[in-house]
């Protein structure tokens, strides 16, 4: 039913975008819309090329820091930084699938209460000098061969980044679809 009323919408983003280059053309002037309209279909297309994508969610989050032990549970303002990425996950409509990467029991036991998929990480991926990307392939080989479905797109969230912000994440992801980059990394200035 929302598939259907978004491709329904979709089309009269469509018919009203070709209006609009017509209008401008002919008499050099823009397309009368109102900015909330506008806006609303521009939020329509990004949802429509978002749903197009099946995006899985991981969460990177090994017990065996050195730095600070079992960092991923530690709490801000009562929160673990697990549960902040779960609640955030669920705010994130677009995202089909989400997985917890860990070696460790509590984690995995914090990230089930905020339903978040656990994926028991093997040792020789739980070391310091482990690269992201190893951690990311099997999360996603895992994942697909339990799902026996494909992904698109694999999505990194580090618990240890709770400032995050929905709109942050869906204009990478929609960067990295409309610009066809193979990744797509955020950065802030500290």
């Amino acid at each position: 039913k929302k598939k259907k009323k978004l491709n329904n919408e979709m089309k009269n983003f469509i018919s009203l975008d070709r209006k609009y280059k017509k209008n401008k053309v002919r008499k050099n002037t823009i397309f009368p819309m109102s900015f909330s309209i506008e806006a609303k279909l521009k939020k329509n297309w990004n949802i429509y090329m978002l749903k197009k994508k099946k995006i899985l969610a991981v969460i990177p989050a090994r017990g065996g820091s050195k730095g600070i032990k079992l960092k991923n549970l530690k709490k801000i303002k009562k929160k673990s930084l697990i549960k902040i990425v779960g609640k955030f996950i669920k705010k994130c409509n677009f995202i089909d699938y989400s997985v917890l990467s860990t070696d460790n029991k509590k984690i995995a036991i914090e990230g089930k209460k905020f339903d978040l998929n656990i994926i028991n990480r093997p040792k020789n991926l739980s070391g310091d000098k482990v690269p992201d990307t190893k951690v990311l392939l099997q999360a996603l080989i895992h994942t697909e061969k339990i799902l026996k479905k494909n992904f698109d797109i694999v999505v990194m969230l580090h618990p240890t980044s709770p400032l995050r912000k929905v709109d942050d994440l869906r204009n990478s992801i929609r960067l990295l679809i409309s610009k066809k980059y193979d990744s797509v990394w955020t950065v802030s200035q500290t």
